[in-house]
C-alpha cells in the first residue's frame, strides 16, 4: 500500500466513532417558515374582554392584524381576561415562556408588572418585551391607532 493514498474506513466503524450527531438527517428539515412560526409561537397575547372566547368580528380582526405581520392565531398563545382576573407577568413567564407579551385592554398593571409604560412602547423586563395597547374595537374603529400598532409590531417582530 502506497503511504499517499487515503485509507477509506468502512461506513458501519465511522459510524460507531461518532454516537452523537450534529446533524439529524432522520427528519426533513424545516423551512424557514417553519422555523419563524416556532419562533412566534413564543408570542403571548393578552386581550380583555369579558368572555373566554373572542366573537366572530374580533377573531377576523385580530388575525387581520396577525396576517400582516406574517403569522396566524394558531402561530400565537392568546388568552382572554377581564381585567382585574390577569395572572401576574411571573405566572404568564413561567406558564408559556414568552419572548413577546403585547396585551389590548390591559396595563401593566393588571399583570402585575413593577413599572408602568405608555401604550404602543415595547419595554423589556426579565427577557421578556412587553407592550400594551387599547383594546381590539377601539383599535378597529381608529385609523391612527391602527397605524400606531402597526408600528409598534414592526419593532417587536
Amino acid at each position: 500500500m502506497n503511504n499517499n493514498s487515503p485509507y477509506i474506513l468502512p461506513a458501519e466503524l465511522i459510524a460507531s466513532l461518532y454516537k452523537d450527531v450534529l446533524i439529524d438527517d432522520q427528519h426533513p428539515q424545516k423551512n424557514e417558515q417553519e422555523t419563524q412560526r416556532i419562533e412566534f409561537k413564543n408570542t403571548l397575547i393578552l386581550v380583555n374582554h369579558n368572555d373566554a372566547t373572542l366573537n366572530e368580528k374580533q377573531s377576523a380582526f385580530l388575525s387581520s392584524i396577525l396576517k400582516a405581520c406574517k403569522m396566524e392565531l394558531g402561530d400565537i398563545n392568546l388568552i382572554c381576561f377581564k381585567s382585574g382576573n390577569c395572572p401576574s407577568y411571573q405566572e404568564l413567564a413561567s406558564t408559556f415562556s414568552p419572548k413577546n407579551i403585547i396585551a389590548f385592554g390591559l396595563t401593566p398593571a393588571d399583570i402585575a408588572l413593577p413599572m408602568l409604560f405608555p401604550e404602543f412602547q415595547i419595554q423589556a423586563f426579565e427577557n421578556i418585551k412587553y407592550t400594551t395597547a387599547p383594546l381590539l374595537e377601539e383599535i378597529e374603529q381608529d385609523k391612527s391607532l391602527k397605524i400606531k400598532l402597526w408600528g409598534t409590531l414592526q419593532q417587536l417582530f
